[in-house]
């Protein structure tokens, strides 16, 4: 009889120790979906985040490119000018010296 009790109080502990071990599991488990679904969102929201500044860097890439090419294109115009403005002003100064040093010229 003591036997039966004992293990009767056994079975109980063990029902009640199950139980526990149950709604613990069960609390866990819905933490762990809760942590679940938060890392989730957080990766979708941090991969939008990357998505947008790939997009504003490619575009403001593409801006310096498109002003770098308008640059590259002053800097040759000027070079060109340059080179115009310096053979003019070598061939006005062959021109000049050229009719100073004339023959037949009359000095003032």
């Amino acid at each position: 009889k003591e036997k039966c009790l004992l293990q009767a109080q056994n079975e109980q502990k063990l029902r009640k120790s199950n139980a526990d071990y149950e709604a613990r599991h069960h609390e866990d488990t819905e933490r762990f979906d809760a942590l679940v679904e938060r890392s989730n969102t957080l990766v979708a929201k941090a991969n939008e985040e990357i998505e947008k500044l790939e997009q504003e860097t490619t575009l403001r890439i593409r801006c310096l490119e498109v002003e770098n090419k308008k640059n590259k294109l002053e800097l040759s115009s000027t070079v060109d000018k340059f080179a115009r403005i310096e053979q003019e002003k070598a061939e006005l100064i062959k021109l000049c010296d050229d009719l100073i040093n004339a023959p037949g010229r009359n000095p003032v």
